[in-house]
């Protein structure tokens, strides 16, 4: 395949606040020190361009949205999991592609992600299963790739500012049109992503997990015994494959299906799905939601769990990656929250539970 130089962008907001001071003389430093590093090492320079961030100090707002995530394995997985829908992923393991890509591992029927970031990009996958490379993989569908890039320099950004919105082009622009592009972007709060990615029609699901070799050690599915009706707000297949081989009969259902439509299916249990954007534009969903509640066990995860906090009265608060220690080594790593959001851990004064009754009065 052949390779594009692209141009890129990073934007951070408050640039003159001492703490955005601090990380531009910090990144200033570390490129110094790639410099040295390159100047012994000469074939180690990056051809896309690194990251120079001794210059974001007065070009930083964001990137449209950035996500990072440490995984070696599982690349596919998440290029094409509707969670990520919007945002550009950067990868932090050195070499991504290395097992290229195949039909099985997407968790939805195509890459979700808006551009993708790595420190580099395997040209050459060697793995069974694979149908062929995952940068063929994601050119297929129009996703870009910006490569050679220090990714964990971008990270450490990221953690320490949070969700940022920028740009990627293969087309040569100068760095304020970038800037422009960038900063016009639409801004993740308040945006409803997950109507975009859920399902337009009612489905059942029937497939269990499949085995990845003859030899593999997987029971077979279970007999369906129960009915689980499940949201999709983005919802992954792997799910919908774990439910179904532990004797779940599943129908997935669009992210606006009335409470009445849902208890008609008679369903032993309700799911509600993972799913991108920010929850509190779902309001007319958790309302329908609240009409389910005692009628049927409910459960969900990510933006489903956030969801049903908006039904239960509950707002969501934005989080961001936070570093934590372990011990008793000292190693530093980093907790990585399912989501942007989370609900609050109290009700809101005032409000009720949907039997009536007042915070407080619950027994959890």
């Amino acid at each position: 395949m052949t390779k594009t130089k692209i141009s890129y962008v990073l934007l951070f907001k408050g640039d003159a606040s001492a703490a955005n001071r601090q990380r531009a003389s910090e990144a200033k430093r570390n490129i110094g020190r790639r410099q040295r590093f390159e100047k012994r090492n000469p074939r180690s320079r990056s051809r896309a361009g690194f990251l120079k961030a001794g210059h974001l100090a007065r070009k930083r707002s964001g990137w449209a949205k950035s996500f990072s995530t440490p995984s070696i394995t599982g690349y596919q997985e998440i290029f094409s999991d509707p969670s990520y829908a919007g945002q550009i992923i950067v990868l932090t393991y050195p070499q991504i592609g290395n097992y290229g890509a195949n039909d099985v591992d997407p968790q939805g029927a195509r890459p979700y992600i808006e551009g993708l970031i790595v420190r580099d990009f395997s040209p050459r996958p060697s793995n069974w299963r694979s149908s062929l490379p995952a940068d063929e993989y994601l050119a297929n569908h129009g996703i870009p790739i910006g490569s050679d890039m220090d990714t964990r320099t971008l990270v450490r950004h990221l953690r320490s500012g949070g969700v940022k919105r920028g740009a990627l082009s293969t087309v040569p622009q100068s760095a304020a049109a970038l800037i422009d592009k960038a900063r016009n972007a639409p801004s993740m709060a308040g945006l409803d992503l997950a109507t975009g990615v859920s399902t337009r029609e009612r489905y059942e699901w029937n497939e269990a997990v499949p085995r990845v070799s003859a030899n593999e050690l997987l029971a077979e599915a279970e007999e369906a015994r129960h009915h689980v009706v499940a949201y999709d707000l983005g919802i992954k297949r792997n799910i919908l494959r774990r439910l179904r081989q532990n004797g779940a009969r599943v129908t997935v259902v669009p992210t606006a299906t009335p409470a009445e439509d849902v208890l008609a299916l008679k369903p032993d249990g309700i799911f509600v799905s993972n799913g991108p954007g920010d929850p509190e534009p779902l309001e007319s969903q958790a309302a329908e939601l609240r009409k389910l509640i005692g009628k049927a066990p409910i459960f969900g995860i990510c933006l489903g769990h956030q969801r049903l906090g908006l039904g239960l009265g509950r707002q969501n608060l934005q989080v961001q990656n936070r570093p934590s220690r372990r011990q008793p080594s000292g190693a530093q790593q980093t907790q990585q929250p399912g989501g942007n959001h989370r609900p609050e851990s109290r009700l809101l004064r005032g409000s009720r539970f949907p039997s009536g009754e007042r915070r407080g009065d619950h027994p959890h």
